[in-house]
């Protein structure tokens, strides 16, 4: 791998990337030979964020993306994953991961070698939306921009792990619960069919059950939540708080058709899910509207055309332009 590529990962891990670069870079990880270079442009990033101290959204965003770049269709135990482990258990989606895997292979010295654990990885980019069959034939929908970790074989246990929205519908199985990892939630099922949408970015990471009963817990307080179908769970990172709300579960998984449906959603976090849909970068240059709330229902496969006028009804006094496929709003 080049200098260029090297210098490529740094940037990403420390830079809010679009989600069209963020697809690219990517690929470009998991797919990579150089697994050696690629191991030191993460090791020269880790060394640096020792002696950084980073936002702690920024230190989030920075590890989602971690978790992407380090895993491919085999985790593999190395000095450096050991290391991030160590220090970013509490934060971090794929340490969950390693420690799986270092707990399947027991306290023993760095030199002691194991078979791998094997994990697999679904990415669906922006624009498009990936339907997954897991080994319990489970499936689950990925909306545009999320990835999903996953054992080849589900064991003693099964769980996944999620960056971004996804639907599951679990195969009941009362002997192995179904857990799915998020950077800030735990979500434990035996069978059901919910809906977690927990990008990076957000501003709310939203769990939302349509049938059965779905075991919540908060990571960063450890306190749980019972959800029966037709309630949401609404995490807001930036408070650490949680609120339970009332909703009409089918409304949030819309999305797995072609349809849009913001409820009270403030305008920063609609644009962003605009972007993710239709593969478009969009800028907002009056922070004032930032935080409007929309409320709206899109139907299937709407056109962006549509969507921008009927947004741009529903925010008084904004408009946009379009210049070479970037939309300015102000």
């Amino acid at each position: 791998m080049s200098n260029q590529i090297r210098d490529i990962i740094y940037y990403f891990f420390h830079h809010r990337i679009s989600g069209r670069t963020a697809d690219k870079v990517y690929h470009r990880m998991l797919t990579t030979e150089g697994s050696k270079e690629t191991e030191e442009a993460f090791s020269r990033i880790w060394r640096e964020l020792d002696d950084v101290t980073y936002p702690p959204e920024e230190m989030e965003r920075a590890w989602q993306r971690v978790e992407a770049g380090i895993t491919s269709r085999t985790v593999r135990r190395c000095q450096w994953v050991r290391m991030v482990a160590m220090w970013f258990i509490p934060l971090s989606l794929l340490c969950s991961t390693v420690y799986f895997y270092c707990q399947s292979v027991g306290k023993s010295s760095d030199t002691v070698v194991a078979d791998p654990v094997v994990y697999c990885q679904r990415y669906a980019a922006v624009g498009t939306r990936e339907c997954v069959t897991l080994p319990d034939q489970s499936i689950v929908w990925l909306n545009a921009g999320s990835l999903l970790i996953y054992p080849s074989d589900f064991c003693s246990s099964r769980q996944v792990y999620l960056v971004g929205e996804g639907f599951f519908e679990v195969q009941k199985d009362v002997n192995r619960p179904f857990i799915v990892s998020t950077g800030c939630l735990s979500l434990k099922v035996l069978g059901t069919t919910f809906n977690v949408s927990a990008y990076p970015e957000s501003s709310q990471i939203k769990a939302t059950l349509e049938t059965g009963c779905l075991n919540v817990k908060v990571l960063s307080s450890q306190e749980e939540y019972i959800l029966y179908p037709n309630e949401q769970l609404v995490y807001t990172p930036s408070t650490c708080t949680a609120q339970r709300l009332r909703v009409k579960a089918s409304d949030y998984s819309e999305w797995r058709m072609g349809g849009l449906f913001f409820n009270d959603v403030p305008f920063g976090d609609v644009l962003e899910v605009l972007e993710r849909t239709y593969g478009i970068k969009m800028y907002l240059q009056a922070s004032a509207y930032k935080g409007q709330k929309i409320r709206v229902r899109f139907n299937r496969d709407e056109t962006l055309d549509n969507v921008l006028r009927i947004v741009r009804r529903l925010v008084p006094g904004i408009n946009y332009t379009v210049s070479e496929h970037v939309i300015y709003w102000r």
